[in-house]
């Protein structure tokens, strides 16, 4: 599950943002909370990531139990993810920050995520 991960110290904090602090691995996981479920949904996303990254975080995503996939029916190279138990419990966190970006930083648009939200 982690073996390829060293956590910095034993802070909570400091490890949940070794699991996902980067700069990609949050907004994958807000587009499958608000409907994108394929890697092409996921690379139309406003904020452009390439598809070496994008490979990247996934495969670490699932290597972290917070994201799994199944394969589309008739054409199975299709891949829909979707978000474990794990995953699902970062929805209040991902909330929390929006709310506070949304009440501090009151210039920028409503994201999709609050939209969903509200």
């Amino acid at each position: 599950m982690f073996q390829d991960l060293t956590f910095r110290s034993t802070c909570p904090l400091s490890n949940i943002l070794d699991l996902v602090g980067d700069r990609w691995s949050l907004i994958i996981i807000r587009d499958v909370f608000i409907g994108r479920n394929t890697y092409t949904e996921f690379l139309k996303s406003p904020e452009k990531i390439s598809t070496n990254v994008l490979v990247d975080r996934i495969k670490k995503l699932r290597e972290y139990e917070l994201l799994g996939f199944r394969k589309d029916k008739i054409d199975r190279k299709i891949k829909y993810y979707y978000l474990t138990d794990k995953g699902i419990s970062l929805y209040p966190i991902l909330t929390e920050m929006s709310l506070w970006t949304k009440k501090n930083l009151p210039t920028l648009p409503t994201t999709a995520l609050l939209k969903k939200l509200f």
